[in-house]
């Protein structure tokens, strides 16, 4: 195992990040972009439409899965050499989680451009047709990342021990975060008891406690959190100024995920009366 963290150059400046991502993973990256490039036209449509739906900017919804989604598919064209992955088998579940975002953006940005719901909307047989599609391609994505998860995991990344160990934790702690994004979706509803809010936080719109979207934040961006930690760490380590690094990515993986646990028990108490 070498002790390169496949990433140091990446840090030069925002036109090198951008060619190296395209030079790692092809359909990733352009994932990414065109996500960012929607994302850009979501920010256009909130300040010039008027329009709400539920009580936010009909906009609002898509320029944040945008967000996410160039988020997602932008962090996997990072890591992506770093994966203990065949080169096919990882172009293959790459090209299906391509498809599973830009399909799911289309399909939310398609709502939001007809001034309805996107998610949990079951007021017509098409909406709820949509939300079911838009479900499905979640899975497809989902499946694609759990299976690079797995061999993440069980693989021998040729890359700095705290590095591969901040990838692997990440891409655990987002699998995590996925799941509990599926609750949400059986059980229809991202609230499960608003009464007793004290807090609503803008932009996000989370009621807290009882809102179970908080915790699907922080479990899914674990992905870009820890192999960044992991990273650093393994950069300090090969500069001699770390002499645990893989103890440092530990410590703020266990800290990551009891704050998903935390907002997890949050969302979770008042419906069984705890809040």
């Amino acid at each position: 195992m070498t002790s390169n963290t496949h990433g140091a150059r990446t840090l030069a400046s925002p036109t090198t990040v951008v060619t190296e991502l395209w030079n790692r993973d092809r359909t990733l990256a352009g994932t990414a972009a065109v996500q960012t490039v929607l994302l850009g036209l979501f920010v256009v449509g909130l300040l010039v439409d008027p329009r709400t739906v539920g009580g936010e900017p009909v906009w609002l919804k898509p320029a944040k899965f945008a967000a996410s989604l160039a988020l997602l598919t932008g962090t996997l064209a990072w890591l992506a050499p770093s994966l203990p992955v065949a080169a096919r088998r990882r172009r293959r579940l790459a090209g299906v989680i391509a498809v599973g975002a830009v399909v799911e953006i289309a399909l939310i940005g398609g709502q939001a451009f007809r001034g309805v719901e996107s998610h949990f909307n079951t007021t017509t047989a098409l909406g709820t047709a949509i939300y079911g599609a838009m479900g499905l391609f979640v899975v497809a994505v989902t499946g694609a990342v759990a299976l690079l998860t797995v061999e993440a995991v069980r693989g021998d990344a040729d890359t700095h021990p705290a590095f591969a160990l901040g990838i692997q934790s990440g891409l655990v702690v987002f699998l995590v975060g996925s799941v509990e994004g599926a609750l949400m979706s059986a059980l229809w509803t991202s609230t499960l008891d608003a009464s007793t809010t004290w807090l609503t936080v803008p932009v996000f719109g989370w009621v807290l406690p009882g809102d179970l979207r908080a915790a699907h934040f922080v479990g899914m961006h674990g992905l870009q959190a820890l192999p960044v930690v992991g990273f650093l760490a393994a950069r300090r380590a090969q500069a001699g100024q770390l002499a645990r690094p893989r103890a440092v990515v530990w410590t703020v993986a266990v800290a990551w995920t009891l704050v998903f646990t935390a907002g997890l028990a949050a969302a979770v108490a008042p419906a069984v009366g705890l809040g």
